[in-house]
């Protein structure tokens, strides 16, 4: 339950980070190294998106949302998929207070 409650508010996050906060999300999103490698796994996060198909692979990509596009935009994304390619300044960037060890995983 708690976890599903994290990744919703991840979801909400996003979503006003892209929409009303796009100086913090530019700034990030220039930090970011690496490359979607389409895994489908931010795709997963707290449901399966319904655009996702034959696997992993996106039937919108080209127009997805613009939270989509930006996945993902800081460290606490990182931690909801952390077999996400992407990295932050070159590491692993994920936050202490959230790392799924101090959480009890």
């Amino acid at each position: 339950m708690l976890v599903a409650a994290v990744h919703a508010w991840g979801k909400v996050r996003r979503f006003l980070l892209c929409h009303f906060r796009s100086d913090y999300v530019r700034e990030h999103i220039r930090r970011r190294q690496g490359e979607c490698r389409r895994c489908g796994d931010c795709c997963r996060i707290l449901f399966r998106c319904p655009f996702l198909k034959n696997g992993n692979f996106c039937t919108i990509y080209e127009k997805r949302s613009l939270a989509c596009r930006m996945f993902p935009i800081d460290r606490w994304d990182l931690e909801d998929v952390p077999t996400c390619a992407f990295r932050l300044d070159g590491g692993s960037d994920v936050p202490e207070s959230r790392s799924p060890a101090r959480r009890g995983r």
